[in-house]
C-alpha cells in the first residue's frame, strides 16, 4: 500500500507472484475535484495472461492462427464476388443510358409505364403530427423526434506496456456527462459510485412517415426512393399561442393550392394534406399529341395508370390531378445534356406547440424538463427535439414507372436494380456517370480490403513462426538483428503471397466476367513476356559467339560489318 504526494492522491494494491499479478489504482485527483478517471492496473508474466501459464500462448496462437486461415481463405470469395458485382452494375447503368426516357414537366403518362424514366420536378408529404408534445407540421415526408437524457457515460481505454518479462496492462475508465439517447445503465459501469444514472424517459424517440410522397404531376415514390431523400431541416419549437407567420401549419412552396385547409401565408391554416390537389388549369397551349418516344409525358394531360386525370372539358374546382406539384419551370435543365442545378439550404422551421406534457417547457427550442435551466443541465434532466424532412424539394428521379404512376427501381438485365434521386435539377447523364463513378469508387476500396484480407491473414498464419523467433533475442549481440531480419522476410513473403493471390483471383473473375477483356490483356503480357525473352535469348548467345571466337574474330566481324555499311 502506498499514497502519492502533490497535487492529488492514488491508492492502489499490489500482488505478484506464479504465473501474473495484478495492480489496481483508483483515480487521480486535486484541488477538491470529483474523481472521474479511474485506471486499473495488472502485470502478466511469462507470456501469460491472468497467471494462466504456458498453455494460454498455445492456445492463444492456435486461435490465431486458425482465425489467419479463416481470413485469408474468405478474401478469395470477397474479391471473386467484387469483380462479378463491378461488372453487373457497370452493364446495369450501361443499358440504363440506353433505355431511359425524359419525362418533361414531370406528368405521369401511361406512354411511359413499364418504363425507365427520367424527371425532376417538387416533392410532396403529408401533415404529420406529434400528439403527446402537441404539434403538426404540413407537407413532410418525414417527422423525426429524438428523445435524450443528461447521464454519466462510461469510456474504456486498455493500454499494455511491455516491460522486460513482465506486460503492464493499464485499462483506464473515464466519466463524462453528456447528452445521449436512451439511459445507459450505470449498474455495469466498473466505478458506479457517484455515477447514478436515473430510469428511462417516458418518451422514445421516433421517426413517422408519410403515407404516400408524390414528385412531380401524378407520380409516387416508393420506399427505396424515399431512403435517398437526405435533406433535412431542424424544427424550433415555440411557446403555445405564438405567431410562427405560416397561419397555423400550411403548405411548404409557393405552387402548392390544397396542402392546408385554407389560410395564407406560407400555407393554409389548420388541416391536412388533403390527398388532391385542385387544378392548377395552365394549359400553356399544349395539346394532347404524342411526342416522340424519348420526351414523353411533356403535355398537361397525364392520365392513364398515373391517376392524373385526363384533360377534360372541366371547370378548376371540379378537375383532379394526382398528388405531387407540377414542374411549370420548362427549362433547359430537364433535358439529357443539362448540367445539375444545387437545391437551397434549408433553413431552421419554427412550430409552435399546442399542449405541452407536465414538467417540460420550451427552451432553446426544445422541449425541455428538469430542475437546471438549459444552459446548465444536471445529471436526469431531459429534452426531446425534433427534425423533419420537407416536401416541397425539387429533386430528379430515375427509375421504373410501374402502376398508378408509382416509381420503382427498374431491374436491369444483370440482376442489379437502378433507382436513384437527386437533390436539385440533375440530368439522367450526370446521374449515370455519377453512379459510374462510385461503382469504380466501391471496386477499387473492395480490392483493398481483399488484399489487408490476405495479407492480414498470412501474418496471422506465419504468427507462429514469429514467436520462435522472437526467442532469438536472448541470443546476445547478434540475436536481435537475426530475429528482426527473419521477421522482415516473413513480412516480404507474406506481401508476395497477398499481391499475387489478389490479381490471381482478380484475373481469373476477369475470365469469367470480362472474357474479351481478359483474353486481350492476358495475350498483350504473352507477347510482351516472349518478345522480351526472345530478346534476352539472342543477347546471350551474341555475347556467348563472341567470347568464344576471340579478339582477332571479333574484330574480323567488326571490319566486315563496317565495309558492309560502307
Amino acid at each position: 500500500q502506498y499514497t502519492g504526494g502533490g497535487g492529488g492522491g492514488m491508492a492502489g494494491s499490489y500482488s505478484g507472484g506464479g504465473g501474473g499479478g495484478s495492480y489496481r489504482g483508483g483515480g487521480y485527483g486535486g484541488g477538491g475535484e470529483s474523481i472521474n478517471s479511474f485506471t486499473d492496473v495488472k502485470y502478466e508474466f511469462g507470456g501469460s495472461r491472468g497467471g494462466r501459464g504456458g498453455g494460454s500462448t498455445g492456445q492463444s496462437i492456435c486461435c490465431t492462427l486458425l482465425f489467419g486461415v479463416a481470413l485469408f481463405t474468405a478474401a478469395f470469395p470477397a474479391l471473386w464476388w467484387n469483380e462479378g458485382n463491378a461488372v453487373a452494375v457497370y452493364n446495369s447503368l450501361k443499358e440504363a443510358k440506353s433505355e431511359v426516357v425524359h419525362v418533361r414537366h414531370a406528368v405521369a403518362s401511361s406512354d411511359t409505364k413499364g418504363r425507365l424514366v427520367h424527371l425532376s420536378g417538387e416533392t410532396s408529404g403529408d401533415l404529420i403530427a406529434d400528439a403527446d408534445f402537441g404539434i403538426e407540421v404540413p407537407n413532410l415526408v418525414n417527422l423525426r423526434r429524438v428523445s435524450e437524457t443528461f447521464q454519466w457515460i462510461e469510456k474504456k481505454n486498455e493500454r499494455r506496456i511491455k516491460e522486460g518479462e513482465s506486460t503492464r496492462v493499464e485499462t483506464t475508465f473515464t466519466y463524462n456527462k453528456q447528452w445521449r439517447e436512451g439511459v445507459m445503465p450505470s449498474g455495469k459501469f466498473r466505478h458506479p459510485d457517484g455515477h447514478g444514472n436515473p430510469a428511462l424517459p417516458l418518451f422514445n424517440s421516433w421517426t413517422r412517415a408519410a403515407a404516400e410522397v408524390g414528385v412531380g404531376d401524378g407520380f409516387v415514390l416508393t420506399s427505396p426512393l424515399v431512403g435517398q431523400l437526405t435533406h433535412t431541416q431542424s424544427i424550433r419549437l415555440l411557446p403555445p399561442g405564438t405567431n410562427t407567420g405560416e397561419g397555423g401549419g400550411g403548405g411548404y412552396g409557393k405552387k402548392r393550392k390544397a396542402i392546408g385547409g385554407g389560410g395564407g401565408g406560407a400555407g393554409g391554416g389548420g388541416g391536412g394534406y388533403g390527398g388532391r390537389r385542385s387544378n392548377e388549369n395552365k394549359d400553356n397551349g399544349s395539346d394532347d399529341r404524342k411526342m416522340e418516344p424519348r420526351e414523353l409525358g411533356g403535355s398537361r394531360g397525364g392520365g392513364g395508370d398515373s391517376g392524373a386525370s385526363k384533360r377534360a372539358k372541366s371547370t378548376p374546382a371540379t378537375q383532379k390531378k394526382g398528388k405531387g406539384i407540377v414542374d411549370d419551370e420548362d427549362d433547359d435543365n430537364d433535358d439529357h445534356g443539362g448540367g445539375a442545378v444545387t437545391p437551397r439550404l434549408l433553413s431552421e422551421r419554427a412550430v409552435a406547440v399546442r399542449t405541452l406534457p407536465a414538467g417540460y417547457s420550451i427552451q432553446g427550442g426544445v422541449a425541455y424538463s428538469g430542475r437546471s435551466p438549459a444552459t446548465h443541465p444536471a445529471v436526469g434532466d431531459r429534452r426531446v427535439k425534433f427534425s423533419a424532412l420537407p416536401a416541397g424539394q425539387t429533386v430528379s428521379v430515375l427509375a421504373q414507372q410501374t402502376r398508378n404512376g408509382r416509381l420503382a427501381p427498374y431491374r436491369a438485365k444483370s440482376g442489379k436494380e437502378v433507382g436513384m434521386v437527386s437533390s436539385g435539377r440533375v440530368s439522367a447523364v450526370d446521374m449515370i456517370t455519377g453512379a459510374e463513378r462510385a461503382n469504380e469508387l466501391q471496386t477499387w476500396i473492395l480490392r483493398g480490403v481483399g488484399f489487408m484480407m490476405m495479407m492480414v491473414g498470412t501474418m496471422m498464419i506465419t504468427s507462429p513462426i514469429g514467436h520462435v523467433v522472437s526467442y532469438l533475442r536472448y541470443i546476445p549481440l547478434l540475436g536481435g538483428i537475426a530475429a528482426s531480419l527473419i521477421n522482415l522476410g516473413i513480412f516480404l513473403a507474406g506481401l508476395t503471397v497477398s499481391i499475387m493471390g489478389s490479381l490471381l483471383v482478380i484475373g481469373a473473375s476477369w475470365l469469367m466476367h470480362r472474357p474479351i477483356l481478359a483474353i486481350a490483356l492476358l495475350g498483350t503480357g504473352a507477347a510482351v513476356a516472349a518478345g522480351t525473352y526472345v530478346l534476352q535469348r539472342n543477347r546471350g548467345a551474341a555475347r556467348a559467339a563472341a567470347a568464344g571466337a576471340g579478339p582477332g574474330a571479333g574484330a574480323a566481324a567488326a571490319a566486315a560489318a563496317a565495309a558492309a555499311a560502307a
